[in-house]
């Protein structure tokens, strides 16, 4: 089973996008902003399986949250400017609870940005709550059930009440899990929603789909093969369910939302690991779906994950995927016609098996033009660590983060 993550965001304040891909090969954080390829520790012997991003310090900069599923570690890396990176800060998650999949949201209302993380091992969702400045309260846990194996974890407010709800795909009970957030935290118990027999959910988005103010979520099901949209959530129900097949023997593994085609409603952009390609679902009606669109990743690029924006600044969303099998990126830009026929494929360097990626702005270098750059979480050894030599604070404290912006290439 293939479960990913990924983010968008502006990680050095220069307004151009930056892009961060997790790599299972080596032990290693690496982002790409600007021109040169960037790499930075995390741990020998670790296994990042997701990385995502937020303000958590109120630095207006962007700092990375990624899970070690192997060492069972949440790792914080705050951020600097120019695209550095101070020292991870550590929170155990505990033996034996195999952390995957981790989001950011403020749960218990107090304008502090707290981490949620799923537990795939130990039927549960942890939250450490967050003191505003960056650092964090130990882990409080709460049960998703027994064998309930929660994989994804997602974060938005599904009732409207502006409080931030939790979403959990559970791949063992074949269920959708709900806390609802409150004024000081979130319910000791989840909604359970059944997804059917045999689906094995493994990741969700949640948005507004049919602007009718209710909020949708999406949900990928890895064994049955379907995607599934749960539309208008209201009093612990939703009043309807439509379910899409994209192609047999895809093994869809995660989705992502935006608006492609700039027509006022989201589309969906999911990956389809097993035949080596993505698939677009264009909203045109209040939530009805075109037939699915199929682009190829690459012959045995075994795609894990998908990151979304305008990489090559023409105001129109292209397609990044992190290529598993072939250790590469894979740039789909769009054009006007809304094809993807312009496709670039990056290396990431051998054995690095790339899992998850973000779509960012990393280190507010003001390329000319807005270039996107990207970010890789590498897992198996170490391939390159660039210290901080400008910084005359205390300049081991930091480590220099080398950039690709698009059209990547390095200087």
């Amino acid at each position: 089973m293939l479960l990913i993550g990924h983010r968008n965001g502006d990680f050095n304040n220069d307004n151009c996008l930056d892009l961060v891909i997790a790599n299972q090969g080596t032990d290693e954080i690496g982002i790409s902003l600007g021109f040169n390829y960037p790499t930075f520790l995390i741990k020998k012997d670790s296994t990042p399986a997701s990385v995502t991003n937020n303000d958590l310090n109120n630095a207006n900069i962007l700092d990375l949250v990624v899970v070690d599923m192997k060492a069972m570690n949440i790792l914080v890396f705050i951020g600097k400017e120019n695209g550095l990176f101070a020292d991870s800060m550590v929170y155990r998650t505990g033996i034996g609870s195999s952390p995957i999949s981790a989001k950011i949201g403020d749960f218990n209302n107090d304008f502090h940005l707290d981490i949620a993380v799923a537990h795939s091992k130990n039927d549960s969702i942890g939250i450490l709550y967050g003191y505003g400045n960056g650092t964090f309260a130990d882990r409080i846990i709460y049960s998703t059930g027994s064998n309930s194996a929660p994989v994804s974890v997602t974060v938005g407010s599904i009732n409207r009440d502006d409080y931030s709800d939790m979403v959990v795909a559970l791949s063992g009970t074949n269920q959708l899990a709900i806390f609802m957030g409150y004024n000081n935290g979130v319910s000791d118990w989840p909604q359970c929603h059944s997804v059917g027999s045999g689906k094995g959910p493994v990741s969700a988005c949640i948005d507004e789909f049919n602007v009718n103010y209710r909020t949708d979520i999406i949900l990928v099901n890895q064994v049955s093969e379907f995607v599934t949209v749960l539309f208008d959530y209201d009093n612990e129900s939703f009043s309807k369910i439509k379910v899409f097949k994209p192609v047999t023997g895809s093994l869809p593994t995660t989705v992502s939302i935006d608006g492609l085609n700039n027509d006022g409603y989201l589309d969906m952009t999911v990956i389809l690991t097993g035949i080596n390609s993505v698939a677009l679902l264009f909203d045109y009606d209040n939530g009805n779906f075109t037939e699915s669109m199929v682009w190829s990743t690459g012959d045995g690029s075994c795609p894990t994950n998908v990151a979304l924006g305008d990489v090559n600044s023409d105001n129109l969303i292209d397609i990044v995927t992190a290529n598993y099998q072939t250790d590469s990126v894979e740039v789909l830009c769009q054009d006007k016609r809304q094809m993807f026929l312009n496709q670039i494929t990056y290396s990431t360097g051998t054995n690095f098996y790339p899992r998850s990626v973000i779509v960012a702005d990393f280190n507010s270098d003001d390329h000319k033009g807005g270039k996107t750059d990207f970010f890789d979480l590498n897992l198996k050894k170490i391939k390159e660590i660039r210290k901080n030599q400008k910084n005359q604070e205390n300049p081991n404290d930091l480590m220099k983060i080398e950039l690709y912006s698009h059209p990547f290439k390095p200087k």
